[in-house]
């Protein structure tokens, strides 16, 4: 193999890589499960279920109880966003806890959804803490 023709082998082969971190899920299924976004203060349970509902539950590292929130989820394949109604949002955009983050804010939450190089789907959330998906179909 020349030079440049392994240099236009190693763009394909970065191109293929950088295109496949930035895919959504093949299908809506995909995203069916739990997912976990842990913060210095607590963490939040997300689960996604088939029947187009989800499950919120936030746990709080001084406070022994859980907070909850229930909704409709939908996925826009075009613009690859899970949209959340009635979600609660639990940062404040500074790192810490939101002080009504048990308010659902007026409005729906939008997060965008990619792929890990090695497949894995990921939920992005604010703050620079992401969503990981604990198990599959719920």
């Amino acid at each position: 193999m020349t030079n440049g023709a392994q240099k236009r082998s190693s763009v394909l082969v970065a191109l293929a890589v950088a295109v496949s971190c930035c895919t959504g899920p093949r299908d809506v299924s995909e995203l069916y499960g739990t997912y976990v976004a842990e913060y210095p203060f607590g963490s939040e349970k997300l689960t996604l279920f088939a029947n187009g509902e989800y499950l919120q539950e936030i746990t709080l590292k001084d406070h022994p109880k859980l907070t909850t929130a229930r909704g409709r989820w939908s996925y826009d394949k075009t613009n690859g966003y899970i949209r959340l109604e009635n979600a609660l949002v639990v940062a404040d955009g500074f790192g810490k806890l939101r002080q009504d983050y048990d308010v659902p804010p007026l409005g729906d939450t939008f997060l965008p959804v990619n792929r890990l190089f090695w497949g894995k789907l990921r939920i992005c959330g604010g703050e620079g803490v992401d969503y990981k998906k604990l198990s599959g179909a719920s």
